[in-house]
């Protein structure tokens, strides 16, 4: 094309700048722009109003929200934060929220302070708020509650809604039905992420009415001390909630640290709600339990991503009951276990998985990576993330020969080749006369790294700076290594 039929900047269509200018993603960069023309100005508006955050009112978060109640600026709004600290905020009558606290301890600190260094943090204490209200500040909890609802009409495009309730409220009545007001504004939901603790599982669940969920993450918390009866109520809601939801979910989370829960989800919950669409699982599992496999391979038939936390059970069952061929990522993280013997029984049905990431919580011996590895041998993954208990040169052998087509490798190590140096001292040597005259050819790497954990605090450098070392040694030993992890120069 000659330069005379190049299309000039100034005739880009709108919908090429707004791509261009997604790229700035600071509020710093984007304020230069807003006085070019009104489509610089609009880009720059959808910016600032596209995460509309209700965290601790501020001046800003409050100035936000009221502006947010104009219709132009509510269609904006993408997805909805509010936290637990604007929510405890509603059912208390605090007057003023918004000046600072200090503490009975303060003057006495003071006293204690130099006259040079007491100029730099000794700040005059607050005035007493003003009898008059402003714009932003001494809202009160009625206000505010009102104020979110209003802007809350007004978001037409809203996808994402992220809830924090806390653990006790003043007024249990008034926190429903907020919630349940707050709801019926935001039927366009995509995407629902819910904390809520043990006790008001049963009560919340049902409110939230919706009818195109893609993606559900709830976080479930207990307070206090365990409560049997609260738990119990918590599994027939959340089965409950999302047997309505299951045909259209796409991705589903449940997270929660209640064993009461956790046992119940894996005996019950995946039985009887099939999702045809969900793609995405992670969830809590107890796995001496071969029925559970067995459900989520019934109930899920296109699960291609898995992420698994596995509880403390007296006994593990193998891996090999789960029958997922359409499976691309796996990952599992252990608690609490000293040994996964028994779980890489057999041979897995994962001929499709391409990311397997086993994280902390178990150091697999070596007998435990040739099992995996064994277990793992039809899969051809591309992404690799082990936590072992020592790497040597016959680890990284094994891992070669078992995994050829790897394009990345993380390793977490608790040892270096020698088990009898206490883990703050790191010996190289042994490791480096191993690795010398070895090479893997096969490799086709573009990313390794080895991550040494740090137990002592005052031994932080040399363990980072060791665990560099062992990075930067296995990959010389990688001919056709794309980049190499842990290099200084290269990073640059």
């Amino acid at each position: 094309m000659s330069p005379s039929r190049l299309m000039s900047r100034t005739e880009l269509p709108p919908e090429i700048w707004r791509h261009i200018l997604s790229f700035l993603s600071e509020p710093y960069e984007l304020l230069p722009i807003c006085g070019v023309n009104r489509l610089f100005y609009d880009v720059a508006v959808d910016y600032r109003y596209r995460n509309l955050r209700m965290g601790f009112p501020s001046n800003s978060a409050v100035f936000k929200l009221r502006r947010a109640r104009d219709p132009w600026l509510a269609k904006r709004v993408k997805s909805l934060y509010i936290s637990t600290d604007a929510i405890e905020l509603l059912f208390k009558e605090w007057p003023s929220f918004l000046l600072p606290s200090r503490t009975p301890w303060w003057s006495a600190i003071l006293s204690l302070l130099p006259n040079a260094v007491l100029k730099t943090v000794a700040f005059p204490e607050p005035k007493p708020p003003p009898q008059k209200k402003d714009e932003c500040t001494n809202i009160d909890a009625e206000e505010l509650s009102n104020l979110i609802l209003d802007a809350a009409d007004g978001m037409t495009n809203i996808e994402k809604l992220e809830f924090h309730t806390i653990s006790v409220s003043n007024d249990l009545g008034f926190e429903l039905e907020f919630l349940r007001l707050l709801c019926s504004r935001l039927q366009r939901l995509r995407t629902l992420t819910y904390w809520v603790g043990t006790d008001k599982v049963h009560l919340a669940l049902p409110i939230l009415q919706f009818c195109s969920l893609k993606e559900i993450t709830l976080h479930i918390h207990a307070h206090g001390a365990p409560q049997a009866s609260a738990s119990a109520d918590a599994c027939p809601r959340i089965r409950q909630f999302l047997r309505g939801l299951a045909p259209t979910l796409e991705s589903l989370t449940v997270s929660t640290f209640d064993r009461e829960v956790i046992e119940q989800i894996s005996s019950t919950l995946h039985e009887d709600i099939v999702m045809p669409n969900l793609q995405k699982l992670n969830t809590f599992l107890m796995i001496d339990n071969v029925r559970a496999f067995q459900s989520i391979n019934a109930n899920y038939p296109v699960l291609t991503e898995l992420s698994l936390t596995t509880c403390t059970p007296t006994t593990v069952v193998s891996l090999g009951y789960l029958q997922l061929p359409e499976l691309r990522s796996l990952t599992l993280w252990f608690r609490h276990m000293n040994t996964t013997h028994g779980f890489w029984n057999g041979s897995s049905s994962f001929t499709q998985l391409q990311t397997l990431h086993l994280m902390h919580g178990c150091e697999l011996s070596s007998d435990e990576v040739t099992q995996l590895c064994r277990f793992f041998r039809k899969a051809s993954i591309t992404d690799l993330m082990l936590c072992v208990h020592i790497i040597d040169g016959d680890l990284i052998d094994t891992l070669a020969l078992s995994f050829p087509s790897l394009l990345t490798l993380i390793l977490t190590a608790e040892f270096v080749v020698r088990v009898d140096i206490p883990p703050p001292e790191v010996d190289l040597t042994p490791f480096e006369l191993e690795m010398q005259d070895r090479s893997y050819p096969e490799w086709n790497l573009s990313w390794v790294n080895v991550a040494l954990p740090v137990k002592d605090w005052n031994n932080y450098t040399a363990r980072m700076e060791a665990a560099r070392n062992v990075t930067s040694i296995v990959t010389r030993c990688i001919p056709n290594m794309k980049r190499r992890g842990g290099d200084e120069e290269d990073g640059l």
